[in-house]
């Protein structure tokens, strides 16, 4: 038994096509884990048990001869990770069947799905003039992603400390950006969570006055 680089890269291609296309019911999913039907109603039973009898196998391409053993490529998916694998060289149908389960649960349980932007967290307050309420800035949408356990990620935010009045509710204020390492993980605007109206010529007027008393009691104190 083996589990070799090369074979799994090559068979990655196909089965992530092969995983990209499965868009049925969980009813037809289960009996198309246990049979195949062609046009003109040929229908011809899986050599894959293990896509029949283990859940998180979403794509697989099993192989044997009397001299390369019994050999498989798949692919596992729980939650938003999928992983693939590769088996070389068992002994029996079985053993492969236990040996690439094994792998590709310990591949399944190195990552975990994280969510890298959260659309209920601010994430980044910028001032108004007048005396106008603060804008909280947030994402419209929370993004959630694979991520290798024991990974740490590496949050950008690019965002103004000021704003000139007004500000609508969604007005693309600033940035926020996760990385893995030197890899883009996710990206999304940040926008204001609340509107601001502009100050009317009052209330700039009662500001300009507060703000003039304000300095020169600080003179003269």
């Amino acid at each position: 038994m083996a589990s070799t680089r090369p074979d799994t890269s090559r068979a990655r291609a196909t089965l992530r096509r092969s995983c990209a296309s499965r868009s049925v019911s969980r009813s037809s999913d289960a009996l198309s884990r246990e049979t195949l039907t062609l046009p003109g109603a040929r229908t011809f039973k899986s050599t894959d048990d293990l896509l029949a009898s283990w859940g998180p196998l979403v794509a697989g391409k099993t192989g044997h001869t009397q001299r390369a053993g019994w050999s498989q490529a798949a692919a596992a998916r729980r939650g938003d990770t999928i992983v693939y694998g590769s088996v070389l060289g068992s002994g029996s149908r079985t053993t492969r069947n236990d040996a690439l389960r094994s792998l590709l649960t310990y591949g399944l349980a190195q990552y975990r799905s994280v969510r890298v932007i959260d659309r209920s967290r601010v994430y980044a307050t910028s001032s108004t003039p007048y005396g106008r309420p603060d804008v909280e800035l947030v994402a419209p949408r929370s993004v959630v992603s694979s991520i290798r356990v024991g990974r740490s990620l590496i949050e950008r935010v690019v965002a103004p400390t000021a704003l000139a009045l007004p500000i609508a509710k969604g007005d693309h204020l600033g940035r926020v950006e996760v990385y893995d390492g030197n890899r883009l993980m996710a990206s999304s605007n940040l926008v204001a969570a609340e509107s601001v109206p502009d100050a009317g010529l009052w209330a700039k007027a009662q500001w300009y006055a507060t703000e003039t008393v304000r300095n020169l009691w600080g003179m003269v104190t």
